[in-house]
């Protein structure tokens, strides 16, 4: 039982400390509330600046970047269509060698 009171006398500090009561908030003034007010309205007013600022960088910077796209794009299709036109000149040769190789073969 004493093991008990023990417990208890430690565990009341630990919860007064963990959950405080309402009364124990400091009284604010109407003249602290009005200048707290004032202050964070013009953080605010900051912050809605800041906010306006980097949405016109990035809608800058998403127009760079598909113009970036765009060049990027349009020379993998040049790309693209010089190396098709490679491997279709390789075919072309692979093809005569093949047949040169197998009319020198049959008519000789």
């Amino acid at each position: 039982m004493n093991l008990f009171w023990l417990l208890f006398l430690l565990a009341v500090p630990t919860l007064s400390v963990a959950f405080p009561d309402e009364e124990e908030k400091p009284f604010l003034r109407r003249s602290d509330i009005e200048q707290e007010n004032e202050r964070l309205t013009e953080r605010l007013k900051i912050a809605e600046e800041e906010n306006n600022e980097l949405k016109n960088k990035n809608f800058i910077l998403n127009e760079e970047l598909e113009k970036e796209k765009r060049k990027h794009s349009s020379s993998f299709k040049q790309n693209l269509k010089f190396s098709c036109q490679i491997a279709l000149v390789a075919i072309l040769f692979y093809t005569a060698a093949v047949y040169q190789m197998l009319n020198s073969f049959f008519f000789r």
